[in-house]
């Protein structure tokens, strides 16, 4: 599955106003989610040159452990995404044998995330630790140029100020630790 988004650093409103926008236009709220993200590179091929990701995703007492290939497109960020959710809530097996093959941790990305739905778009209000906030904005079976579209409509309609990124939480976060990984 190729999923597609644009993320974007809030300026201004600030999410509490943008979430609440969102409710006076009777834009449900379908999820809050406290995630935390363990990432984790490969000694015999570097995620970072390859723009790969392996990711160990904790949302509440649940795991997903998900793929993510190469970043693609000339609108916001597409790319490869395979995901599977993991039933044992005790990670620690799932961890030795990511060791034991070897892939390693490297980073742990922590946000709240607040979706909203519309239409085929999840519109996702993320207070990410360490970054601050952002929105994304990801389509559900969509070309870019329909992301594009609505990313720019839904931008103007709520008078959202910011800066639209490519780079992922985890590059983000390494490079203002000044981490390499």
């Amino acid at each position: 599955m190729i999923e597609r988004e644009i993320k974007m650093k809030l300026k201004s409103p600030s999410l509490n106003d943008l979430e609440r926008e969102l409710q006076q236009r009777s834009i449900p709220i379908i999820s809050t989610e406290e995630q935390e993200d363990i990432y984790f590179n490969y000694k015999y091929r570097n995620f970072k040159q390859s723009d790969e990701a392996i990711r160990l995703r904790k949302i509440g007492n649940k795991y997903e452990l998900t793929y993510k290939g190469p970043k693609q497109g000339s609108f916001g960020k597409s790319r490869e995404e395979i995901t599977i959710s993991i039933s044992n809530t005790d990670i620690s097996n799932i961890r030795i044998i990511m060791e034991r093959i070897g892939l390693y941790e490297t980073f742990i990305v922590k946000k709240i995330r607040k979706n909203f739905k519309i239409e085929k778009f999840i519109i996702s209000l993320d207070r990410v630790e360490g970054l601050g906030e952002f929105i994304e904005i990801e389509g559900d079976n969509v070309t870019e140029g329909e992301l594009k579209s609505f990313s720019e409509h839904f931008i103007r309609d709520f008078h959202i100020e910011g800066e639209v990124t490519n780079t992922s939480y985890l590059e983000l976060l390494l490079m203002k630790n000044g981490k390499d990984e």
